[in-house]
């Protein structure tokens, strides 16, 4: 299993879903929120997901963003899917057999989800040429705005 890099974004070929991901917290406090969208060929949005998250660590709050945006497009039976990230260390993770301990059993969730689509792909695009990535990143920092808290979207 490998996966792609990208110096800028790209729309899903016919009939694959991409999902983007993203997520802000307060590395203080632990709380923020995870936020997913897939969009189709022509950047049509299907589905998004926001949500709050109470984690420490960078890693497990991208990692639980991965899982939930996988279980949302299975259970909305979508059968083909990259799921893009300008996280590339879980990219890694979810692509290769690299352990961390931290999220092993998140990645373990991830993997077998990979398996119930009938395409399913990681891709890495550097968050400077990721629209989507900044669409998501855009509904973070108004959620952020109407909560009036200080959370960081991560990079």
């Amino acid at each position: 299993m490998t996966y792609r890099v990208h110096n800028h974004s790209r729309a899903p070929r016919e009939r694959i879903s991409k999902i983007n991901t993203d997520v802000a917290y307060s590395s203080q406090t632990g709380k923020g929120y995870l936020a997913c969208m897939t969009s189709n060929s022509v950047w049509k949005i299907e589905f998004g997901l926001i949500r709050n998250i109470q984690k420490k660590y960078a890693l497990v709050a991208e990692a639980l963003t991965f899982r939930d945006g996988l279980t949302t497009t299975h259970n909305l039976g979508l059968q083909s899917v990259i799921l893009d990230s300008d996280f590339i260390n879980l990219v890694r993770c979810c692509t290769k057999e690299i352990n961390k301990g931290e999220i092993e059993h998140i990645i373990r969730d991830i993997r077998s989800l990979k398996n119930s689509f009938i395409s399913c792909g990681f891709t890495w695009t550097g968050r400077e040429g990721s629209k989507a990535a900044h669409i998501v990143a855009d509904i973070l920092h108004l959620v952020k705005l109407s909560l009036g808290i200080g959370l960081s979207i991560l990079h």
